[in-house]
């Protein structure tokens, strides 16, 4: 099968409902259409905030030379979190990320009450399932780095 390329133009005309313009609106099926793309905001964590809620949304980079835990805010149904272990190169730190009230649910279908993010590049894509259940999209790193913790 081959890939059909759609243009920003092409999009842009499938707006329906204009909400800024031409460049952003909704189209038929009620998508919005038009943006270049969407921006997340871009949330850090050390070992000196340990003691702070991460958020549960936009992209979440920790940073730890030692093992550290961190708690990620409940999920919101829909929205979307990516964690990163951002640690240099040649650290052995890891990086726990408690669920607080909420649990992680993984593809294979193990849950648990944290996510454990061991050396850098490690990463996981989140999504809340509900208001107490995130769910494991992906898994990031160069090996089996990235588990739920039961």
């Amino acid at each position: 099968m081959a890939v059909t390329a759609v243009t920003l133009q092409d999009l842009r005309a499938e707006r329906v409902t204009s909400i800024h313009g031409l460049r952003l609106g909704l189209d038929v099926d009620e998508f919005a259409v038009g943006p270049k793309g969407m921006r997340a905001a871009i949330h850090s964590g050390t070992s000196a905030t340990t003691g702070t809620a991460l958020p549960n949304h936009g992209i979440v980079t920790l940073v730890t030379s030692t093992n550290d835990s961190w708690t990620l805010t409940a999920p919101i149904p829909g929205c979307e979190v990516r964690i990163l272990n951002a640690s240099s190169s040649g650290s052995t730190g890891i990086a726990t990320v408690l669920g607080g009230t909420a649990t992680f649910q993984s593809c294979e279908s193990s849950t648990g009450p944290s996510i454990v993010l061991t050396g850098p590049n490690a990463g996981a894509h989140l999504i809340g399932l509900s208001t107490g259940l995130w769910g494991v999209i992906s898994e990031a790193g160069t090996s089996a780095v990235v588990h739920v913790s039961t």
